[in-house]
């Protein structure tokens, strides 16, 4: 998940997501992002299959949002205004903070 929010972090360089040379990693910022929504689906799928790692109501909230609603599409709602990084990672801490492990 910490990958996620670095990825998105540089996606949104700017306050934007921007393509300077389409197709380029560094510079195809829509590359940035759907690799940050597919290290949250990696998440997903490992909490899904893992027997013993579970999330807190409140982590599975911060869990939800980033999946549905930030992430809900392939390319970002609206490019010129995306959520802030911050506030991407603020949740990603969270969902962190609700992994539980259990025997």
């Amino acid at each position: 998940m910490d990958t996620a929010a670095s990825e998105y972090a540089t996606a949104t360089e700017g306050g934007r997501v921007a393509v300077q040379e389409p197709g380029a990693p560094g510079k195809d910022n829509f590359i940035e992002y759907q690799d940050a929504r597919d290290f949250l689906a990696a998440a997903n799928e490992l909490l899904r299959v893992s027997p013993k790692v579970e999330l807190t109501a409140d982590g599975r909230a911060a869990f939800d949002k980033l999946r549905n609603e930030i992430f809900g599409t392939l390319d970002p709602a609206d490019p010129s205004r995306p959520v802030p990084a911050t506030e991407v990672k603020a949740l990603i801490e969270r969902a962190e903070r609700g992994l539980v492990t259990s025997n």
